[in-house]
Formats: C-alpha cells, structure tokens, sequence
C-alpha cells in the first residue's frame, strides 16, 4: 500500500536549476519559467536522456545545438546555451512574451486577413531559417508564440539532427489547415491556396510568395471596397429619404382627398336641408 502511494504522490519540482531560479512551472518535469543570469527571465527545458552520451551531449547533439545558438535569426528565439542538474542536462532559451499560436488560432474573432499575416510570417520565417541551414524539428501551435505586435517568434528548436525540411512543411501547411478549418475559411482564398500546396508539395518559399501576394491583393483592394460599400451605404440613406418623402405626399394628398370628401358631404347636407325648409 505504501509503495502504490509513493507511485501516486506528485513529483517535487525543484526550486533551482543550474542555478536559476524557478519561477514557475510551465510543464510538470519538462520545462520551466527560471531567473537566469543577470536576472533575466529564460526557459529551461529538459533535454531527452538521448541526447546525452556518457553523461556528456552526444556530439552531434552538441554540434546541432552549437549551430542553433549561432542562429541570427530575429524570428527564432535565442539559445543561451546548456545547463547541468545533476545527471539531468537543460537547454536555456530566451523568454518570448506573447500568446502560443494555438491560442491566438482559437480565438473566434480571427478574420481572413489575420489568419492570412500569421500564415505569410510563419512560413517566411521558417523558410528563413532553412537557409541559414536549420531546420526546427519541432514545429507545433504550441512552439511559435505571437507577439504583443503581432509578430511571430519560433521556439524549442529541436535538438535532435534534421536534415529535411519536408518535415517543417507538412507541419507548417497542417498548422495553418486546421486554422482555416476552424475558422470555417476553408473555402477562403487562402484555404484553396493551402489545399493546393499540400497536394502538389509546394515549398514553403513559393508558397509563402503566394500567400504574401495574395495579402498585398487584398490590402491594395481594400479602399476600394471601402469606398464601394460607402456608395452603397450612401444610396441606401437616399432610397430611404426618397421613400419617406414619397409616403409623406402621398399621406398629404390622401388627406385632401379625405377632407374634400368631407367638405361636399357637409356641403350636401347643408343643401338638403335648406331646400326641406
């Protein structure tokens, strides 16, 4: 009984790592929100048991992250480098404020135009990145963080050795599907455009140029729509002014007619009875 117990009981997080401070846990034994050196805030996350090698980073994990701190790249969040607790090795990433993108994605109140801005950065700055020679590994809703700006950063590059970049396609185009999906956009411009590039393979370069172009069509239009909606509005108002002047005559000259009516009425029985007397 009190080894099932024991088995049940909660792991204690600890309170440092590498000599940062936890601040708070952002996944149970995973990852963590730290003070790191000088103060600042960064993320730790634990690296997979695999990476290491005689208790050291096996050195091709070592080489693949020494070239993603490397990385100038402003839509990629920075790796500050390694830190060692004990037999358990973390990587230190910069802290991004902002919203995961799968929150900012579920919101009901996305418009095609938002949804068409997140889907050019991501894809721009992933394609960006692959020409620096990394590719992410990890691409997920819950590892680009949109900014206060709007803007959008990567993080948690994978630690692991990729080498083809198919793998950040496919789930770069299954990322923005399932929001146009969500948004009930799939019938969108954009949602053809994505449901092309996933049947014909489309790179993410060629396919972030359509999607930008089709944004830049959009934005070039809009004061023309603009303007095409307030000619509507404006004989909309007009229509209206005309048909409550219209009903307003027709009232007038119905109650002339009315108190013409009136006025032969009276007139008749005014004759009437004089010729009586």
């Amino acid at each position: 009984m009190a080894d099932t117990q024991s088995e049940s009981a909660p792991v204690a997080e600890p309170e440092t790592i590498g000599g940062c401070e936890v601040e708070r846990v952002l996944a149970p034994s995973l990852s963590y929100l730290a003070l790191g050196p000088g103060g600042r805030e960064v993320v730790l996350k634990k690296l997979d048991v695999d990476c290491l090698f005689g208790g050291k980073l096996h050195p091709s994990i070592d080489d693949r992250l020494s070239r993603v701190r490397e990385l100038a790249h402003p839509g990629v969040a920075n790796l500050h480098g390694v830190v060692r607790e004990g037999a358990d090795a973390y990587l230190i990433w910069e802290y991004v404020p902002g919203r995961t993108l799968a929150d900012y994605l579920s919101e009901p109140n996305r418009t095609p135009r938002d949804l068409m801005v997140v889907a050019r950065e991501l894809l721009l700055s992933v394609d960006s990145m692959h020409l620096q020679g990394i590719i992410h590994g990890a691409i997920s809703p819950f590892n680009v963080l949109v900014l206060p700006d709007g803007s959008l950063r990567l993080t948690h590059v994978s630690p692991l050795l990729y080498t083809e970049p198919e793998a950040d396609t496919e789930a770069v185009v299954s990322i923005l599907q399932e929001a146009v999906e969500r948004q009930k956009q799939s019938g969108s411009p954009l949602g053809l455009l994505l449901a092309e590039a996933a049947q014909q393979k489309t790179s993410l370069r060629a396919l972030g140029g359509k999607v930008a172009a089709l944004l830049e069509s959009r934005e070039r239009m809009a004061p023309e729509r603009q303007e095409a909606e307030r000619h509507l509005r404006r004989r909309a108002i007009l229509g209206a002014l005309v048909v409550a002047l219209l009903g307003l005559v027709l009232g007038y000259a119905a109650w002339r007619a009315m108190d013409g009516i009136s006025d032969v009425s009276s007139s008749h029985w005014t004759t009437g009875n004089s010729s009586a007397k």
